[in-house]
């Protein structure tokens, strides 16, 4: 009997082996906080479900309360400067400062439904969106704000213009729309998600990213044509997101819920805020200083001075698992590591709990990539449960996630469906063999030409993945085809640029 294993796993459920630093810091506006915005390393700007604003010179360090005129809940902000910017709220609330907060201005939007959500792209146009189907914009400032028609009859929840001309509002039931002639006409995308979609980031024109409800993220790399689900490593709903570039960004949301990714998305990681408050704003100031507000009946503000993860020991890329001839062999990777002593190997079945099976040293101190493998023997057909323990030569220790792996019979040919499908440019096809034999896996276009052949060699029976890349095919349908021996079987594939 051939016996596979088939780990259930996802990038997202690895995590960083790293000591949280997101730090709880002394209250500053007495009731829920919904808002913070950093113009500078220096100034910033907080407000409350009270209508109060609170500034600091001293990049968080002392916060001064000011008085704004109103007492509606404030929402959301935007600064141009230290000087210049803006917060919406309930009532349709509008407020501006050009001085540094020392005076605010209420300014008439022309509604009475409450703005969440406020962009502006250049110094006199801008955008609010809210309640009741309301988007309205500015071109001088906020002396004027005037309605633009919604297409669709929603409730909004976040606006974000890239330049004066484009831009993307969302809202409930998964409504998404962009504009590329300042609000005149809207297309909306096409339903992806039934779930709000709270949160919108472009660090580019090109390369976007959304979030929502249950823990909702969504990527584009074409200014919002096609978007592309992330891996989901929370239940939170996520109300806002902050990326300092195209790669490196976060996510926050209720339950204390923060996400980091380095990697465009492709990762997820939970960091530990210290906090089960709902989180409703972040921002950073540089890759390691960043703020985050929220709270319930009181307020929570948070601050980080290492980008949330603290001092890295050991950044563990991936950790995963693979039948060998009667063998599992674990292999995890390190991007880097610092005082690393080494890993134990922690083992969980049916019959025990976790419990050491085994050790592997580990580099020390090292800024390069390092590859580890560990095997495990004389296992019979069930389920398993691993994890890593990290230890520092001072004894400190971290827990990788665990990962599950089940050992499971090969007694048929399988091919899969491919995944992502649709997708650009590249996918994952997985295949099963019960005997060793020749195997051939091809891709065709409609016609029937050959247009690719992925895999053409002798394997074992197994479990495979096989990688392809359509990067040099067009936009199209397309069937690959699995043969060995007297078996063969196609499936269709979309390539969709």
């Amino acid at each position: 009997m051939r016996f596979l294993v088939f780990t259930i796993l996802l990038l997202s459920t690895f995590s960083k082996l790293s000591f949280p630093q997101w730090n709880v810091q002394q209250q500053v506006l007495s009731t829920k906080v919904f808002s913070i915005y950093f113009p500078d390393s220096l100034t910033g700007y907080m407000a409350n479900d009270l209508g109060q604003v609170a500034k600091t010179t001293n990049s968080g360090e002392t916060w001064t309360v000011i008085s704004t005129g109103t007492s509606n809940a404030l929402r959301y902000g935007f600064f141009h400067n230290s000087f210049i910017g803006y917060f919406v709220g309930t009532n349709g609330t509008i407020i501006k400062t050009t001085s540094g907060g020392d005076n605010w201005i209420v300014q008439s939007s022309g509604t009475a439904n409450m703005l969440v959500s406020i962009s502006f792209p250049s110094l006199n146009v801008g955008y609010a969106v809210g309640d009741g189907n309301t988007i309205i914009k500015t071109t001088n400032g906020g002396q004027n704000w005037f309605p633009i028609n919604s297409p669709i009859s929603t409730d909004y929840r976040a606006v974000h213009f890239v330049d004066t001309l484009t831009g993307w509002i969302s809202g409930f039931y998964g409504s998404l729309l962009k504009t590329t002639n300042g609000g005149t006409t809207w297309i909306q995308s096409p339903v992806f998600t039934n779930q709000t979609i709270r949160a919108i980031d472009f660090p580019t024109h090109s390369i976007g990213y959304i979030a929502g409800n249950y823990g909702l993220v969504y990527k584009t790399t074409d200014s919002g044509t096609s978007w592309y689900q992330q891996s989901i490593v929370t239940g939170s709903v996520l109300n806002d997101l902050f990326f300092l570039n195209e790669d490196r960004g976060y996510a926050v949301g209720t339950s204390g819920a923060i996400l980091y990714t380095s990697d465009g998305g492709l990762n997820w990681y939970n960091q530990s805020s210290g906090t089960n408050n709902d989180l409703y704003c972040v921002c950073f100031t540089n890759q390691d200083v960043g703020y985050c507000v929220g709270g319930a009946s009181e307020s929570i503000y948070l601050k980080t001075i290492n980008g949330g993860g603290g001092v890295l020991p050991v950044e563990l890329t991936y950790f995963t698992g693979q039948a060998e001839n009667q063998k599992i062999v674990l292999n995890w990777k390190t991007a880097s590591e610092l005082n690393n002593n080494g890993f134990e190997i922690q083992r969980k079945d049916s019959k025990n709990d976790f419990r050491t099976i085994g050790f592997v040293q580990g580099e020390g101190t090292t800024s390069n990539p390092k590859e580890y493998f560990y095997s495990d023997y004389n296992l019979s057909s069930e389920k398993y449960f691993y994890k890593l323990k990290q230890i520092d030569f001072n004894g400190r220790y971290e827990y990788s996630n665990v990962i599950e792996i089940d050992f499971l019979s090969i007694d048929k040919f399988v091919l899969e469906q491919n995944f992502p499908n649709p997708f650009n440019p590249s996918t994952k096809i997985i295949y099963q063999l019960p005997l060793a034999n020749e195997v051939s896996l091809k891709v065709y276009d409609v016609l029937g030409n050959e247009v690719a052949t992925i895999v053409n060699e002798y394997k074992e029976a197994g479990r495979y993945e096989a990688q392809f890349n359509g990067s040099e095919l067009t936009s199209g349908i397309y069937f690959y085809e699995l043969k060995t021996g007297k078996y063969t079987e196609n499936k269709k594939m979309i390539i969709l640029k």
